[in-house]
């Protein structure tokens, strides 16, 4: 059998974690990318939004939803998870979202979609986040983590670069799951209507690379666990757990459920009032996924 001819990709990138990076990184461990054919190479986002022309194709499917706001309408065409990967970890002495009242949060820029979500699930604990705590914003988990640790902060929001189970082993307590406060389909594949339009059949093959690396995430946890250790840095024993953890948040198909892409678009058009309402087809298009 010829050996396809190796195309390649651009993948853009905000966090470097699991909840983002994972099916890419078993795509890439189990060959699923070479078998399509497709070249993949990371590329970071964050300091250059203007260039996410130059990185069309992303696995952010939060900062897609909020590039409409932009002026960059981008649509989400897998979904690897719709249960937002952060967790709020705290000092001991804290033991519920409500005792966190009038203390210091690590959390993050005001920009980035989790300080929406964390903003948002604060308020369901009928804590306004303006008032009722002191919000910290950090530039990354390793900082967040080293001001809850140091004790500068009381909580702190940290996403799956850093998972439970490595937090926790300093003796501190996670308290809330935010993506069991707050579904929306935060990670998978995006891309920009314009490339969408002149690389459908690229497209296509991301798609299905993404889908069985999702197939794989399910049901083959002695391929994944090593990678996610790899991924971590982490000891085989912890990425075990980690894994535990985590595997069941993600898709089994590639689609989000109705209610999490229903509070997507609300957060969206929160953001850009004056503007027509975004709705589903506007954002959202599975017609890639495998049938």
């Amino acid at each position: 059998m010829t050996k396809p001819t190796e195309r390649k990709v651009l993948l853009g990138f905000r966090a470097f974690d699991l909840h983002e990076l994972l099916p890419h990184f078993v795509a890439l461990g189990l060959g699923y990318y070479r078998q399509s054919g497709l070249e993949v190479t990371l590329k970071d986002i964050n300091f250059w939004p203007e260039e996410q022309r130059d990185a069309p194709l992303t696995v952010a499917c939060g900062a897609a939803l909020m590039s409409w706001t932009k002026g960059l309408p981008s649509r989400v065409i897998f979904v690897t998870t719709d249960y937002p990967m952060f967790w709020l970890h705290a000092q001991p002495a804290v033991r519920e979202v409500r005792a966190l009242r009038g203390l210091r949060i690590a959390t993050y820029p005001s920009m980035a979609p989790p300080a929406h979500f964390h903003r948002k699930v604060l308020c369901k604990y009928g804590l306004d986040p303006d008032r009722d705590v002191l919000l910290e914003a950090a530039r990354d988990d390793v900082a967040r983590l080293g001001l809850l640790r140091s004790g500068d902060v009381h909580a702190a929001v940290i996403s799956s670069a850093i998972p439970p189970p490595r937090v926790q082993s300093f003796g501190l307590r996670t308290i809330l799951f935010l993506g069991d406060e707050i579904r929306l389909p935060s990670t998978g594949l995006a891309v920009q209507e314009e490339f969408l339009d002149s690389h459908s059949g690229l497209v296509r093959d991301m798609v299905a690379a993404f889908h069985q690396s999702i197939l794989a995430i399910h049901q083959f946890p002695e391929k994944v666990i090593p990678i996610m250790a790899q991924v971590l840095g982490d000891s085989p024993k912890m990425a075990e757990q980690t894994y535990n953890l985590l595997h069941g948040y993600f898709t089994r198909n590639g689609r989000a459920a109705p209610e999490a892409e229903r509070n997507a678009l609300e957060l969206a058009n929160q953001q850009r009032p004056h503007e027509q309402k975004l709705r589903p087809d506007d954002i959202y298009d599975y017609s890639f996924l495998p049938r």
